[in-house]
C-alpha cells in the first residue's frame, strides 16, 4: 500500500552501489525506517541531496509487510533543508549530535511522542541562527531527558525546561552552574550508554 509521511532525516546510510537506508523522525514522533533503491542514482525522485540528514522532507513510499519492517522509499520532496546549519561547521556538528541523539533514542512504530518531532525541529531551526551554541545544546540535552522521564533533581535547570529553545541566548544571566550542567551531560551520556 502506499502512503506518504512528512519526516526529518535522522540518519541516511549507504547499502551497497547506489542505495541508501533512510531512518526519520514523523510530526508524530515515531521513528520510520526506507530502504531508498538506486536513490545515489536518481536524481529525478531523490534530486539535490534531499536524502541528507537534518533536512525535513515530504516522502512517499510502499509500505513494508512487516510492521517494523522497512518502507520501500519511492520519492521525496524536501520542504525545509536548514540552510544556515551549513554556514559553519560548529553548526553542522551541533545539528547532526541532536538528530544522532534522536535517533538513538527514538522507537521505530511509536506515534505518541511528537513533543519529541517538535524539540528536534525547533532545535535545528534555532542553530541555524545561533550564536551560542553551547546554550541551545545544554538546553536540548536537559529538554530531551525530561522528554524520556529520566532527567534528574538538579538544582537551578528550571529556567532551561520551561524556555523555547528559540530563546535559548537569553538564557545566558540564569544558566546553572557548572556541576549542573555536568550532570545533565552525564546523564544523557549514561542513558546513550545503556542501549
Amino acid at each position: 500500500m502506499r502512503a506518504d509521511e512528512k519526516i526529518i532525516i535522522l540518519r541516511a546510510i549507504r547499502h551497497g552501489e547506489g542505495d541508501l537506508i533512510i531512518h526519520g523522525l514523523t510530526r508524530h514522533g515515531a521513528k520510520m525506517s526506507f530502504f531508498a533503491k538506486s536513490a545515489l542514482q536518481s536524481r529525478k525522485r531523490f534530486g539535490g541531496g534531499v536524502l541528507e540528514p537534518t533536512h525535513y522532507v515530504h516522502v512517499q513510499f510502499q509500505k513494508s509487510q512487516r510492521e517494523e519492517g522497512l518502507h520501500r522509499l519511492l520519492e521525496a520532496q524536501l520542504l525545509k533543508g536548514f540552510d544556515g546549519l551549513r554556514e559553519s561547521y560548529e553548526k553542522i556538528e551541533t545539528a547532526l549530535y541532536f538528530v544522532s541523539v534522536v535517533e538513538r533514542l527514538s522507537h521505530e512504530g511509536i506515534i505518541d511522542f511528537a513533543t519529541l518531532f517538535d524539540l528536534l525541529g525547533h532545535s535545528l531551526e534555532a542553530a541555524e541562527k545561533s550564536k551560542n551554541l553551547d546554550i541551545l545544546k545544554l538546553q536540548f540535552q536537559t529538554k530531551f531527558l525530561s522528554l524520556q522521564g529520566v532527567l534528574p533533581q538538579i538544582e537551578g535547570i528550571k529556567t532551561l525546561l520551561s524556555s523555547s529553545v528559540r530563546d535559548h541566548e537569553q538564557l545566558y544571566e540564569t544558566l546553572p552552574s557548572k556541576g549542573a550542567r555536568f550532570q545533565v551531560e552525564r546523564s544523557l551520556e549514561k542513558l546513550l550508554k545503556g542501549l
